[in-house]
C-alpha cells in the first residue's frame, strides 16, 4: 500500500511522463421499448427492437492529469523529486453542493434530485433465430419459441449524461517553482475537506482557476455480439463479445465511462422457473473471472467472481447482484401465429 507520493515515485522511476484519468457517471432512467418480428417461417425468425431512454444524471465526477514530469536528484541514499510540469482539471456535479447538514434528510434528497440535468440514450439491435427442424407444437409457447441457435447484435447505451459543474471544480496549467515530493506530502496530509484540498492545490500550482458551465459524460456505448446454442435437455451455452465504443465517440478530450466486460462464456441449465449459470469472463482489465448465478422463479441471485468469496487477502473487482424478474404475460400480446388453430365459432 502506498502511503505517500515519494513511495509512488520510487516505484515508478522509469516513467518519463505521468498521465491519469478518472471518470464516474451514475444516473436514473425511464425507457420505452418497441420490438417487432421482421420475418418468420419454419426455419428461421428475425426480431428487431429499439429502446429510447430518458435519463437524469445523479452523480458525475472526473479528474484528469496530463504531461506530469519530475526530475530526481540524489540526497544521500534517497532521492528528491521535483515537479517540473503538469496540466490537470477535476470536476463534480453541482447537486453535491446543495447537501447541507442544516437541512433535513428529505429536503437534502429533494434538492439533490432537483439539481440534476437530463440526458438521453438509445439501444437498438436484432436477433436471428435458427429453429429446430423437428415437429413443432404451435399450441405450446415454449415449443413455438424454441431454437437451436440464436445470434444477436446490438448497439447499447448510445448517448450521454450531462452535469453542471460543482463550485469547487478547478483546473491548473502547471506547477509552481521548487515543488518537491516532501512538500506535496505535507500539503495534502493537512487536506481534511474538499475546500482544504483546493487550498492546498492552489498553493503549489500556477493558473489555478474555477471551471463553470456543464460537462457531459459519454455512456458506456458498446457493440455486443451474442451467440446462444441450445444443447438439449434444457442445457445451453452462451458466448458474448462486448466492444467498447465510448472513447471513439467522445473524442480524445471528452469524458466517457466504459463497460468492463469483454468476452464471456456462460454454460447454463435453464427452464422457465429454474436456472443455474456459470459465467466465465475475461474483462478489459485483463482479469479472468469465474462467477455463478441461480434462478428460482422470479428470484435471481449471482456473483461476478467466486475468488472474492474464497480469497482471504484480496478483492479482484466485481460484486454480486439480486434481481426480481416479473413477466407480465397477461398484460402483453400473445404469440400472433394462429395458423393451425381451429376457427372460432
Amino acid at each position: 500500500t502506498l502511503h505517500n507520493i515519494t513511495q509512488f515515485l520510487n516505484l515508478n522511476p522509469d516513467n518519463s511522463v505521468y498521465n491519469g484519468t478518472f471518470n464516474s457517471s451514475s444516473w436514473l432512467e425511464a425507457f420505452a421499448t418497441y420490438s417487432q418480428t421482421i420475418w418468420d417461417d419454419n426455419q428461421q425468425r428475425l426480431n428487431a427492437g429499439i429502446t429510447v431512454k430518458a435519463m437524469r444524471g445523479i452523480s458525475g465526477a472526473f479528474a484528469q492529469l496530463q504531461n506530469g514530469t519530475v526530475t530526481a536528484s540524489p540526497d544521500g541514499a534517497s532521492q528528491i523529486y521535483t515537479l517540473q510540469s503538469a496540466i490537470a482539471r477535476y470536476g463534480y456535479s453541482y447537486n453535491y453542493d446543495g447537501w447541507q447538514k442544516s437541512k433535513s434528510p428529505t429536503q437534502n434528497i429533494k434538492d439533490f434530485i432537483n439539481n440534476t440535468r437530463g440526458g438521453f440514450s438509445v439501444d437498438l439491435g436484432f436477433e436471428y433465430l435458427i429453429k429446430p427442424q423437428g415437429v413443432k407444437t404451435y399450441f405450446d409457447d415454449d415449443d413455438y419459441y424454441d431454437y437451436d441457435w440464436k445470434i444477436g447484435v446490438s448497439l447499447l447505451d448510445l448517448g450521454h449524461n450531462q452535469y453542471r459543474y460543482g463550485n469547487r471544480s478547478h483546473s491548473f496549467t502547471g506547477p509552481a517553482a521548487n515543488v518537491t515530493d516532501s512538500l506535496l506530502d505535507q500539503k495534502f496530509d493537512s487536506a481534511s475537506s474538499f475546500t482544504n484540498l483546493n487550498d492546498s492545490i492552489a498553493s503549489v500550482v500556477n493558473g489555478f482557476s474555477q471551471i463553470a458551465g456543464k460537462f457531459k459524460v459519454q455512456n458506456p456505448t458498446r457493440l455486443v455480439v451474442n451467440i446462444d446454442r441450445r444443447l438439449g435437455n434444457d442445457f445451453y451455452i452462451n458466448g458474448e463479445l462486448s466492444i467498447n465504443l465510448s472513447s471513439a465517440l467522445s473524442g480524445s478530450d471528452k469524458l466517457y465511462v466504459r463497460e468492463l466486460t469483454l468476452l464471456t462464456f456462460t454454460p447454463r441449465w435453464e427452464t422457465k422457473r429454474w436456472g443455474v449459470y456459470l459465467p466465465v469472463q475475461y474483462n478489459t482489465d485483463r482479469q479472468f473471472w469465474v462467477g455463478g448465478a441461480f434462478k428460482a422463479g422470479p428470484l435471481l441471485l449471482g456473483i461476478h467472481n467466486w475468488a472474492n468469496v474464497f480469497s482471504r487477502n484480496k478483492m479482484q473487482n466485481g460484486g454480486g447482484y439480486v434481481a426480481i424478474v416479473i413477466h407480465p404475460s397477461r398484460m402483453t400480446k400473445g404469440m400472433t401465429d394462429k395458423r393451425l388453430e381451429c376457427p372460432k365459432q
